[in-house]
């Protein structure tokens, strides 16, 4: 199964300012996709990275991108980024749920406000986000839509109750969205990245860099219902050996 083109698409992208959606924004760009980059900041002060370099870079290679800075924890700030995007674009073709935290700790030390804030940058952000963004995926024909997951969700990873249970459930909503929107055209797939070397993850030792996300995210955005690959939650490591 070829890689699909997206050349030409409108490409929303969450937690874009660095790591592994940074990545995937530039790579998108540089097939001829349209990018909004989304992110908390503008501008970072710690300099770890910030939605103006992601754009910045994009755009000193002829690419275009749109910045947009978004709390993707509160529905008002979500529902205005979106309004954005489709008063400058008229539509969204592909949405890549990619923004997420770390909700860490033993169970006893896990207070409700970081459960919370986990479950809603995680799983709810996602679900607002598609929830808004399929309405112009269907009156356009159809769209794609990718979430980022872990493999934290199908064991015990210690310490990460609270993340290894809310990326479980980003993964049966993959599936069970995927079902529903079929009929519109809208293709849904999860994808776990591995152990990435990110700041969010960085109490772990080693890992693989961002980019090597890459040609698994590119492909996985350029399926179209046609493909027939759909509501599946798939693995960086297996790409081209165990799947497509």
């Amino acid at each position: 199964m070829a890689e699909g083109t997206i050349k030409g698409k409108i490409v929303l992208i969450t937690g874009s300012s660095r790591g592994i959606g940074r990545e995937i924004a530039i790579a998108a760009s540089q097939k001829g996709a349209v990018v909004v980059c989304v992110a908390r900041t503008m501008v970072d002060v710690e300099e770890r990275g910030s939605l103006t370099e992601t754009v910045n870079k994009i755009n000193s290679v002829g690419g275009e991108a749109l910045a947009i800075a978004c709390d993707l924890t509160k529905s008002e700030d979500i529902n205005n980024m979106i309004r954005k995007i489709l008063d400058t674009f008229g539509r969204i073709d592909i949405l890549v749920n990619n923004a997420g935290i770390y909700t860490s700790g033993l169970i006893e030390s896990v207070n409700l406000d970081d459960w919370n804030k986990g479950i809603s940058l995680n799983l709810t952000a996602p679900f607002l986000l598609s929830q808004y963004c399929i309405p112009s995926m269907t009156e356009n024909g159809g769209g794609t839509i990718l979430n980022i997951t872990s493999a934290s969700a199908d064991r015990y990873d210690k310490k990460h109750v609270a993340y290894s249970t809310i990326k479980s459930a980003v993964n049966r909503f993959s599936m069970n969205l995927a079902k529903e929107v079929k009929e519109n055209g809208i293709v849904v797939n999860a994808l776990d990245p591995g152990l990435v070397k990110t700041e969010m993850n960085n109490f772990y030792e080693g890992g693989d860099d961002p980019s090597t996300v890459v040609p698994a995210a590119l492909w996985l955005i350029g399926l179209t219902i046609k493909n027939d690959f759909s509501g599946n939650v798939v693995s960086k490591k297996d790409f081209e050996t165990t799947w497509p």
